[in-house]
């Protein structure tokens, strides 16, 4: 997968060599969603009454690997962009294409018409915006989990491959150490599709794994400074952090 818009072709070139994923890469679509003050409960419903049935027919079909449901518990306040996120992984770029192929709404939710269905959805919430993600790298494989720590990450110009070799050389051991110490469950780092073009905020997103909200308050307890200050001075140099946010997983669908 190559990240374009780097100024280069020398940039190209280490941008695609430290991008392959070792295995082939899933894609991710996130879908951001804002709803009305007072409301939350009402959406939570309609995903997991009119979607969740659609999302595992949808897994039957092997048109979708899984879905899952968050609530953004960081940042909070009523000025907040969304309120919750879905996030639905494809096995491969050609599913995306049609992902309800096979699914027919009208016998899953025999009681409702297409135009019901519609509106029942768009009164919940409102989609602000969807992005689609391709998987980089990643340590551990949870079967399950609560919270996601969630970091946007956008590359210096020019620097993209320099950002993931550092990731790789340096911070996925450090991730690793932290899953063989129980601090996290897993992290995974996903280099963004679309939207496109040079002047998009983030290019990156790195996912870290928790089964407990508690610790969320020390990540890295025990692990050797120096080797922190290194990885955070190394990547600092080639990117930076554009927000991070902490969500809280609801509900979730996926398949053997």
């Amino acid at each position: 997968m190559k990240i374009l818009h780097f100024a280069t072709l020398t940039g190209l070139v280490c941008i695609t060599a430290f991008t392959q994923p070792l295995t082939p890469p899933k894609y991710v679509q996130i879908d951001y969603m804002k709803v009305e003050p007072g409301k939350g409960e009402q959406y939570v419903k309609m995903e997991q009454g009119l979607w969740k049935i659609i999302h595992q027919a949808q897994i039957k079909n092997k048109n979708i690997e899984s879905w899952a449901l968050y609530s953004v518990r960081y940042p909070t306040g009523s000025g907040r962009e969304y309120d919750f996120a879905t996030a639905t992984i494809f096995s491969e770029y050609a599913a995306m294409e049609n992902p309800y192929k096979g699914i027919e709404f009208e016998k899953m939710h025999p009681h409702l018409s297409n135009q019901e269905f519609g509106q029942q959805t768009a009164a919940a919430r409102k989609l602000i915006r969807s992005d689609v993600f391709y998987t980089i790298d990643r340590t551990g494989v949870p079967s399950t989990w609560k919270y996601l720590e969630m970091q946007y990450m956008k590359a210096e110009p020019g620097k993209g491959g320099e950002y993931l070799r550092a990731v790789r050389e340096l911070w996925k051991p450090i991730h690793e150490e932290r899953v063989k110490k129980g601090l996290i469950l897993a992290w995974g780092i996903a280099g963004m599709r679309y939207p496109a073009g040079a002047n998009r905020e983030y290019d990156y997103v790195t996912a870290t794994y928790y089964d407990r909200f508690a610790a969320l308050e020390q990540p890295y307890e025990g692990i050797d400074s120096s080797k922190l200050d290194e990885a955070g001075q190394r990547s600092a140099a080639t990117r930076k952090l554009v927000r991070g946010e902490v969500w809280t997983l609801l509900d979730r669908v996926a398949g053997q």
